[in-house]
């Protein structure tokens, strides 16, 4: 087992209501996006942060959390979907992503990790599971002793987008306003794990023949989403449990989806309980909703989710929390978090 040495989370100070998004799509184009998703608010970054910045935000969250200091660490991986190294007011025409260098150099020289290796990792929305997955196996083989997986997600530019475009409901361009922004960092080490919060298990599975199911591409009119929402949540759902069921699921306390809205939420909690995904029924109210309040963060998601938790006291030291992964590629699987007892603690 891997020890989650730390967690740190950044949510941007601007919220912005779904009736403000619906507003914003003009006269005659009225779509109850609050109604069909569950989404209340989410966050929007400043106009002077990007996506460096979000990152940073959380890293440094994160490192008030943990024993180790920047110098310490041996490798920063980037996993966010995002790679704006500038903010709006800098590119305020046409938001431009960064293809390389990669982004943990700006983190890990912000942060004072010196000492660190340093690499990107993109996957989607799985951008932090296959982060946690890769550096695990990378303490295991002694190539590091320990790592930080950050995410930074300034992905509100693909809402401005694609509010110019939507139509309707059946727009493939609609999921791109259930978006909101976020950062995320977990540092993760070999131990002690003695009472401390570990992650048990992970697992992920592809699904290539979904790949053009939910599609981003940067274009001279910003950045564009288009997702078949219905046909890649049912391949989800499909494939999901059939991965899911080859971890150890004895005793989960919570389960956190991937954030997409709050109907899929429900429809995971009906699915998982008919297929006794888990050795006992879970209650609704087990089941993570975070999404009401952040939106998709996309990489970020499980991670605001278990902040939010610890946050209102709902975790206990020794309560096992299941992550159900979902991405674009086709992408799904899942890890166990185990609580340990400094996690309550931690400042989120």
């Amino acid at each position: 087992m891997i020890r989650l040495e730390s967690l740190g989370v950044h949510l941007p100070d601007r919220v912005v209501s779904t009736r403000e998004i619906t507003d914003s799509l003009g006269a005659g184009n009225e779509i109850p996006l609050a109604e069909l998703t569950g989404i209340k608010e989410r966050r929007y970054a400043s106009e002077e942060q990007s996506s460096v910045d979000l990152a940073i935000l959380a890293a440094q969250s994160c490192l008030t959390n943990s024993s180790y200091q920047p110098g310490d660490l041996d490798v920063v991986i980037f996993t966010g979907i995002s790679t704006y190294t500038k903010s709006i007011l800098q590119q305020p025409i046409r938001p431009s992503h960064q293809i390389f260098p990669s982004l943990s150099f700006s983190i890990l020289e912000r942060i004072g990790a010196t000492n660190a290796d340093n690499f990107d990792i993109c996957n989607a929305c799985a951008g932090m599971s296959t982060g946690i997955k890769t550096l695990t196996m990378m303490i295991n083989t002694g190539v590091c002793k320990n790592g930080m997986v950050v995410s930074g997600e300034l992905i509100s530019y693909v809402t401005e987008a694609a509010l110019k475009v939507v139509k309707g409901t059946d727009d493939p361009e609609f999921s791109s306003l259930t978006l909101g922004d976020s950062g995320a960092a977990v540092i993760l080490d070999k131990g002690p794990l003695k009472d401390q919060t570990t992650i048990e298990q992970t697992r992920l599975e592809i699904f290539p023949e979904y790949a053009d199911l939910c599609v981003a591409k940067s274009t001279d009119q910003g950045t564009h989403m288009h997702t078949d929402s219905s046909r890649l949540y049912k391949a989800g759902i499909k494939h999901s449990y059939d991965v899911l069921k080859k971890l150890s699921l004895r005793n989960i306390k919570h389960y956190i989806p991937h954030q997409i809205s709050v109907m899929a939420v429900k429809i995971g909690y009906k699915y998982s309980n008919r297929h006794e995904l888990m050795d006992h029924y879970m209650p609704y109210q087990r089941f993570s909703k975070s999404v009401q309040h952040y939106g998709n963060t996309a990489t970020t998601s499980h991670w605001l989710a278990l902040a939010d938790l610890l946050r209102q006291g709902e975790l206990s030291s020794g309560d096992r929390v299941l992550f159900m992964i979902q991405a674009s590629g086709l992408i799904v699987g899942g890890f166990v978090v185990k609580i340990g007892k400094e996690a309550p603690q931690w400042v989120l």
